[in-house]
């Protein structure tokens, strides 16, 4: 058997860069170039530290050490912990007669059995940090780091002694830690495309455009029973916040007069100029969704919404004069004849609320004090117009009815809104035209499906943020729609 191999013999097989044994014909002791070389772009005091180090470079480290003086050098081995390789090294024990052979990590790696690709540096000795020149990196294989376990839910690191809060909040912090500045940008530009996307295809008037397509309603005579906001949208006009917000004419505030009739023919033209100048003709922005010819009017298409202008009327009237009066003191009188608020839309009184406070206006007024008892007028003649042609029959006298409302609503300290103008003009104009009242055009049907239909929802109702929202959606109407044909 061949004798083992000294110290001095295994560290003159090793290669100084890679670790690995120098045993091919290409592989050879280092020449003094070598050793600058070394010195130079790899440890910067070997020269110093080349007696107890590996004295031999294989084929592959010595092509990629000299290519570092070409314009295009090759990337370096990972580089080894020299300073402690040294450290180690002038450490050894001496070897003597009774312990000849050296127990180094260096020499029980060389007398091992492996090949020499599948030999490395000690792992005592070894870096995670690449030799390369300064410049663009080189597309080297990066080491594996050990992570701590992250949580799926908040994203945050979890392990023995660190915080855990696992909520909304903590989640979008530590999802931003997660990712770069550069990957943040990407993403947001993404989202904001994405917004603006959906918002083209997700707006009032594209989505009521869709839906009476879907319904194949131009092919029948029909009248819009909805509230005020679609009439609107419809319509094509902006929403009751604009300048001229009147569905039926192109009035405004302080509405002392009506304004002309809006047509399908007015409503396109300034639509379409809209369109090509930016400038609004009496807040016409969209072409109108209902089919007819240009001078059907608005009104003909569109019956005013009953229960709307009835809810906007009483909760107008009820809440100045509940702030005159001071301290709740009319709702109070309210609730104390069983007619309560709702908690929507800051508390209001709902339809049948509404009624309750018309039958019951006599005997508010005479519980009024002498400067209050005019709003308690103001709803007895509205009772005498919602008696008179808001139901399914129209009474002769619906015009007396609704100018003596007019006359009692000027005395009250409240401004003209849109729905009462809408009471006292475009409401018996309507009644005139079509010798009926409104409830055959309520829409106090399609209102009261909002409740009824909740019932069923509740047994699909998913989060909103979450993919399978649309299909359940889908799914609950038409299991309603099943019970409902």
């Amino acid at each position: 058997m061949p004798n083992k191999k000294t110290h001095e013999e295994n560290m003159v097989s090793l290669c100084i860069l890679c670790g690995g044994r120098a045993i091919h014909p290409g592989d050879r002791l280092l020449s003094q170039t070598e050793k600058e070389l070394i010195h130079k772009f790899v440890f910067d005091s070997f020269l110093e530290f080349s007696d107890v180090l590996p004295k031999s470079m294989c084929g592959g480290c010595r092509r990629r050490l000299h290519s570092q003086l070409e314009p295009k050098p090759r990337p370096l081995p990972p580089r080894m912990a020299y300073e402690k390789m040294v450290q180690y090294l002038y450490n050894l024990p001496k070897q003597t007669r009774q312990n000849p052979d050296c127990t180094c990590e260096f020499c029980l790696n060389c007398s091992s059995h492996h090949r020499k690709k599948d030999f490395s540096a000690p792992p005592s000795f070894s870096s995670e940090v690449p030799n390369t020149q300064p410049g663009k990196p080189s597309k080297v294989d990066e080491p594996s780091v050990s992570k701590m376990p992250i949580c799926p839910n908040c994203y945050g690191e979890i392990g023995r002694g660190k915080a855990h809060l696992c909520n909304k909040s903590q989640k979008v912090e530590n999802a931003e830690n997660l990712i770069t500045p550069a990957t943040r940008e990407k993403l947001a530009a993404k989202l904001i495309k994405e917004k603006a996307k959906a918002k083209e295809t997700s707006s009032p008037i594209c989505l009521s455009s869709c839906l009476l397509n879907e319904l194949k309603l131009k092919s029948i005579s029909f009248y819009l029973a909805t509230d005020l906001k679609l009439t609107n949208i419809i319509a094509g006009i902006q929403s009751h916040a604009s300048s001229f917000p009147c569905t039926w004419c192109q009035g405004c505030a302080p509405w002392i007069e009506p304004g002309l009739p809006r047509t399908l023919g007015n409503i396109r033209k300034y639509a379409k100029e809209y369109a090509k100048t930016g400038k609004k003709h009496f807040n016409c922005i969209h072409l109108p969704l209902l089919e007819g010819d240009d001078d059907t009017e608005i009104l003909d298409c569109i019956p005013p919404p009953e229960l709307h202008l009835l809810l906007g009327g009483v909760n107008k009237i009820v809440d100045v004069c509940d702030k005159k009066a001071g301290n709740n003191l009319l709702y109070k009188w309210l609730e104390r004849h069983n007619i309560c608020k709702k908690n929507y839309r800051g508390g209001v009184l709902e339809g049948n609320q509404c009624r309750e406070v018309l039958r019951k206006a006599q005997l508010l007024t005479k519980d009024m004090p002498t400067d209050l008892k005019k709003y308690g007028q103001a709803l007895q003649d509205f009772n005498l117009v919602v008696e008179g042609c808001f139901g399914k029959s129209l009474t002769p006298d619906f015009y007396d009815r609704i100018n003596r409302f007019g006359q009692s609503f000027k005395q009250l300290d409240i401004q003209m809104t849109p729905k009462i103008h809408a009471i006292l003009h475009h409401v018996p104009q309507f009644c005139e035209r079509h010798g009926q009242g409104l409830g055959n055009f309520s829409e106090q049907a399609s209102e009261a499906v909002h409740s009824d239909f909740k019932k069923t929802w509740d047994r699909f109702k998913v989060d909103e943020n979450r993919q399978s929202y649309s299909q359940q959606l889908l799914q609950a109407v038409v299991n309603y729609n099943g019970f409902h044909i």
